[in-house]
């Protein structure tokens, strides 16, 4: 060994380093492929140091002490789990409940309240058929080529109309002004007294003078009704007088309108008793705000309900009993149109007639009364005679506190 050392010129200490680097050699290539195999995750291939025969050319690591670079471990990358795509649930837009409209507070013109029961819709919460406006014709003239001729105390009510399918906002009805029944052309004047009362009782201590003056007393008013009574009159309704103007229909022998204005308590405790004690009708014509808010000098509706099913007319005479001269077309509708709603919702019968209140009127007055449906009105001018041509100006006689009965019998029986 010696000798080969001698021979070679190599000395132990050179070997030994030969050894070592051999050494550091071989470890260098053992460990990076050691690495790889153990961070090399289940089922996937591990890259060798040996050539594979594929069709991709692969770099193979020649282990011979030569002048090659020593390949550098490489860590093949863990593969990271791709992530499952979850579908995210779409949000569902929630629809708010369909509100139907609340039915506002219309007015019926021409309607009876059973009608009226029967076509007001139900506030509901899910989207119910909303009935259309009603049917309600345009405002007619006075004297309409077009009417029917209707000999019943009640106008025939419109056709009701069909419910559609569609929530439409509810809509104010027009007022319908029903025609008059059809004039036949023939001018006419008939001579029949329009008897004016207001309070039927005894005035209270410190009446003033206009208190004095339109009180009658009950005593007063069964004495005249019976002479009345006696002598043969029979009572008649501002609708017959109208049919007899406008058609020629005929009247009693001696007939005789007994109206009361105003609608004060005294008309129904003791107007009222006295007109059955005769069979005698009397016409009321109520300022109706002063009962539906109960003033306690005014009789109630309920009185108001039971004359009218005794026989009773019940006519109009303003919401408030405000003078109409001068109001603005609205200020009209609300008094003149106002009134007979109120009335109508109550009794089964149309509203046609009406009295100005403390007589007094002017031409816009008039036109409304015609336009809102009124065939006639009353004034406090005096006299018994009336035509065709003045249907919204009829005459009235007023009694008074001062009158006797022989006044009394001189006013009844004066014609003109």
């Amino acid at each position: 060994m010696s000798r080969v050392l001698r021979k070679t010129g190599l000395t132990f200490t050179s070997l030994l380093l030969i050894g070592l680097i051999t050494l550091v050699v071989g470890v260098g290539i053992a460990w990076p492929v050691a690495l790889r195999s153990m961070s090399a995750p289940t089922g996937t291939p591990t890259a060798t140091a040996t050539a594979t025969p594929t069709s991709t050319p692969t770099a193979t690591a020649t282990a011979t002490a030569t002048a090659t670079p020593t390949p550098t471990a490489t860590r093949t990358p863990i593969p990271t789990p791709t992530p499952t795509s979850t579908a995210t649930p779409t949000p569902t837009r929630t629809r708010r409940p369909i509100v139907t409209p609340k039915p506002t507070e219309v007015l019926y013109t021409g309607r009876i309240r059973s009608q009226i029961a029967s076509e007001t819709p139900s506030a509901a919460k899910t989207a119910t058929p909303v009935r259309t406006a009603s049917p309600a014709a345009t405002l007619t003239p006075v004297a309409s080529a077009t009417a029917t001729v209707t000999p019943e105390s009640g106008a025939t009510a419109p056709a009701k109309p069909a419910a559609t399918a569609t929530v439409a906002r509810p809509r104010m009805p027009t007022a319908t002004a029903t025609p008059l029944p059809t004039p036949d052309g023939t001018f006419r004047v008939a001579d029949v007294p329009i008897l004016m009362y207001h309070y039927i009782s005894v005035p209270p201590p410190g009446a003033d003078r206009y208190r004095l003056d339109l009180s009658v007393t009950p005593e007063n008013l069964d004495a005249q009704l019976a002479w009345l009574a006696e002598n043969g009159y029979t009572t008649i309704t501002l609708q017959d007088l109208l049919y007899h103007l406008t058609l020629g229909w005929t009247l009693p022998e001696k007939p005789i309108l007994l109206t009361f204005d105003d609608g004060y308590a005294d008309a129904y405790g003791n107007a009222f008793p006295i007109l059955q004690k005769y069979g005698f009708v009397g016409t009321f014509f109520i300022i109706t705000d002063r009962i539906t808010y109960g003033e306690s000098n005014y009789v109630t509706w309920d009185q108001v309900v039971e004359m009218h099913d005794a026989g009773m007319d019940i006519q109009s005479h303003t919401r408030t009993h405000l003078d109409l001269r001068g109001l603005s077309g609205a200020q009209l509708l609300w008094q003149i149109l106002g009134s007979r709603e109120a009335i109508e919702t109550r009794i089964d019968k149309q509203v046609r007639f009406f009295c100005y209140p403390a007589g007094r009127y002017d031409a816009n007055a008039i036109r409304a009364l015609e336009r809102f449906g009124y065939w006639a009105a009353v004034t406090t001018e005096y006299g018994t005679t009336h035509s065709t041509a003045g249907l919204f100006t009829l005459n009235r006689i007023r009694i008074r506190r001062s009158d006797t009965l022989e006044s009394f019998i001189a006013k009844v029986t004066r014609h003109g």
